[in-house]
């Protein structure tokens, strides 16, 4: 029970202490029993911070140098807003060059092969004859008709999946160029904004 009440432990102790609670040194100034802190109490001096709060008027900031630090934002700003080259076109996925034809689908073939895939045959091997399914549902059922290992089923539904995406982006039609007058309406846009910041501050500083 002592041990819970922290109270009734003596304060000035070597170590900090329990946590959350002040830590009492030997020689502290709380303790000192001067005039003043009899008198008045103990009063705790604390640093004074010279930023705290301020005022800019005693730098010398022209609003020349407000300009010029703002046109070189402006200019970054600019060089990053800049659009990339795409002048080069996509490389084109060819699923011939990653996949083997898909082997025609017979009952016996399709028993076969999962009968191979459930066992230890080597993945390179039955990956160039893989059969292929129109449903997802179908593969998860002859996963688990077979009872395919996790490890050699997770293989089997990667290569399924990457066979589609293959397929389906070879299907797409190639895209169109890209407009050059887009990129250079961007670019008189962005030197329009630039000059009229630029003339916006000028008149700022010719009216001070």
């Amino acid at each position: 029970m002592m041990g819970i009440l922290y109270e009734k432990r003596p304060l000035k102790r070597p170590r900090l202490g329990p946590p959350d609670v002040y830590p009492q040194e030997l020689k502290q100034k709380e303790d000192e029993l001067s005039l003043t802190n009899v008198k008045h109490g103990f009063m705790a001096t604390t640093t004074q911070l010279t930023d705290e709060s301020g005022t800019g008027r005693n730098y010398n900031v022209t609003a020349a140098k407000v300009g010029a630090y703002f046109n070189a934002i402006l200019a970054k700003k600019e060089e990053l807003a800049t659009m990339p080259d795409t002048g080069r076109k996509r490389q084109q996925i060819n699923p011939k060059d990653n996949f083997w034809p898909v082997t025609a689908r017979t009952k016996n073939g399709i028993e076969a092969w999962f009968k191979d895939l459930s066992g230890s045959k080597p993945l390179v091997t039955l990956a160039k004859k893989a059969p292929n399914f129109n449903k997802k549902e179908e593969i998860f059922m002859m996963l688990c008709e077979y009872q395919v290992p996790m490890l050699r089923a997770a293989w089997f539904i990667k290569l399924s999946s990457a066979y589609t995406v293959a397929v389906s982006e070879a299907k797409i039609k190639k895209r169109q160029l890209p407009d050059p007058t887009t990129e250079v309406i961007s670019r008189f846009i962005l030197k329009l904004a630039s000059s009229i910041a630029k003339g916006h501050i000028q008149i700022t500083i010719e009216s001070r």
